[in-house]
């Protein structure tokens, strides 16, 4: 239920939170016995006030509620759109903006005492979505914990849960929440509920064909490289759905499951560590293919490498910016040198970046990827 503009600028109410047995209202003039009991009868529940600012993003949420341009005889399908409380309201155009916009992530923070930042990263860079004050911010943070079924009081472990919201089709939203005594950050990740094409990617046909090659092989290492929010794990998961394609058994370790991959054996360990142990299990499942989501740690690394001297073909994503950096980072990780140079068949270095054209003025996204084979010596 939402309050029309008029009558929250005639009485100075914003609806802000409709829970279980009561309303939160929000109110910047005196309110009435008789208002607060109108309410009552309204919602069927008890009303809680809570004094706001007029220029709060509640307020304005409230005052400047847009009215429905095209009525529709469909009364649900009206409630849905319109009759949002303005947190609700307020977090649909967060998201659906910054879905629109080509974002990959969403992050909410603490700026300040008085203030918290909305963040969207573009084309691997963070461009500004919005300022919230504390309030405001704390509980859209609770709303958000609350949505992906996370433990509301725990505000200080690491929790990853995820959200279909069903205005966003074709998406879910992975939230991973972490807190200190100052309050909860939120990180949101646009994930599809199914691996994309690699040619819808815009990976080169060069690219695509370098990349099934080295996916048909009996052993080796695949590598997918590059910055935080470059796309790794979906070239990995667009991979993976062509290699399945080919009839070939995919078993993946992932924390979580980002991409649902018909066909594929795909083990999540949500809300935990991966263990060192789960690759020996992993292998254990008789894959062709064994896909790791982020070489992170020791143990990892080297339980991969004896996948791969195994007779495996491992797949896996690593955070670094060129070659040298990645051959660095998976040394310094516990695999032998050696090996690396050996076995990697193919290295994917990749970035996200925002471009203009005549044909499209406005901002998009391009994937610039550039597919190495062997990058670091030639095969034996």
């Amino acid at each position: 239920m939402i309050y029309r503009s008029e009558f929250c600028d005639r009485h100075g109410v914003a609806l802000l939170e409709e829970r279980e047995h009561a309303v939160v209202v929000g109110h910047w003039k005196p309110v009435a016995s008789s208002l607060r009991e109108a309410l009552s009868l309204l919602h069927g529940k008890s009303v809680a006030l809570q004094q706001i600012s007029r220029r709060s993003p509640e307020a304005q949420l409230a005052l400047h509620a847009p009215a429905p341009e095209h009525p529709t005889d469909d009364p649900v399908s009206t409630q849905r759109t319109h009759n949002l409380p303005p947190l609700e309201a307020y977090l649909r155009q967060i998201i659906t903006k910054a879905a629109a916009d080509g974002a990959t992530d969403v992050s909410i923070w603490k700026w300040n005492n008085r203030q918290w930042r909305i963040s969207a990263r573009i084309g691997g860079r963070l461009t500004s979505a919005g300022v919230l004050d504390p309030a405001l911010a704390d509980r859209l943070l609770r709303h958000l914990v609350v949505r992906a079924n996370l433990d509301v009081l725990d505000r200080i472990s690491p929790q990853d849960g995820t959200i279909a919201f069903p205005w966003l089709p074709g998406y879910r939203v992975r939230v991973a929440v972490v807190g200190d005594r100052l309050g909860r950050y939120v990180a949101l990740r646009f994930l599809r509920r199914t691996a994309p094409d690699l040619a819808a990617l815009g990976y080169r046909q060069r690219d695509r064909c370098v990349l099934i090659a080295a996916a048909t092989a009996l052993n080796g290492l695949v590598l997918f490289a590059g910055p935080t929010g470059s796309g790794k794990t979906t070239g990995m998961a667009a991979l993976l759905a062509a290699i399945v394609a080919k009839n070939r058994k995919v078993v993946s370790l992932e924390d979580p499951v980002e991409y649902r991959i018909p066909g594929a054996v795909q083990i999540e360990r949500a809300g935990g560590t991966l263990r060192g142990d789960l690759i020996a299990a992993a292998l254990r499942q008789d894959p062709d293919v064994l896909a790791f989501g982020e070489i992170r740690r020791e143990a990892h690394a080297r339980q991969l490498e004896e996948a791969v001297l195994s007779g495996h073909l491992v797949v896996s994503s690593v955070h670094a910016d060129d070659a040298s950096g990645v051959l660095r980072r998976v040394v310094s990780l516990g695999m032998s040198e050696p090996v690396v140079r050996r076995y990697c068949r193919v290295l994917c270095r990749q970035r996200l970046e925002r471009s203009i054209t005549r044909q499209r003025p406005d901002q998009t996204v391009r994937l610039h990827a550039h597919v190495e084979e062997y990058p670091w010596n030639t095969p034996r």
